[in-house]
């Protein structure tokens, strides 16, 4: 089986560029620029999504320790959908937007406050 590798680096301009290697040998690069960089992580989330194993349904505290520090946000409700939607900013990812019904929305306005670190606590079904 080959060898393959991925070399990524920022261009001079403030692109990105990425290369392909196959047994360390180039076989293509493409530079796009940020909005570029913004679909495809959109895409590359939507295909994680679809894939076995799924994502760890609890993120551990090394995980919650290596976060943003007060990422901005936001928080409304939408006229099509019950309950609330919150968008957090992460500075490489963008915006993540989460739709919470009232009695999840509630849970997560206690946890919040809650000053104590336990496993996430979510809705009883999985959505879709």
């Amino acid at each position: 089986m080959a060898n393959m590798s991925w070399n990524i680096s920022l261009t001079k301009d403030g692109g990105l560029s990425v290369g392909m290697l196959k047994d360390r040998k180039q076989l293509g690069y493409v530079t796009m620029i940020s909005n570029e960089v913004e679909r495809l992580i959109a895409l590359l989330a939507q295909f994680r999504a679809q894939m076995k194993p799924e994502v760890d349904r609890t993120p551990g505290v090394e995980k919650l320790s290596t976060g943003l520090q007060d990422p901005l946000f936001a928080v409304g409700d939408l006229p099509v959908l019950p309950g609330k939607a919150l968008a957090i900013r992460h500075d490489g990812i963008g915006w993540l937007s989460f739709y919470f019904q009232d009695q999840e929305a509630s849970k997560l306005a206690n946890a919040l406050l809650d000053r104590s670190v336990r496993p996430p606590s979510g809705p009883t079904q999985t959505h879709h």
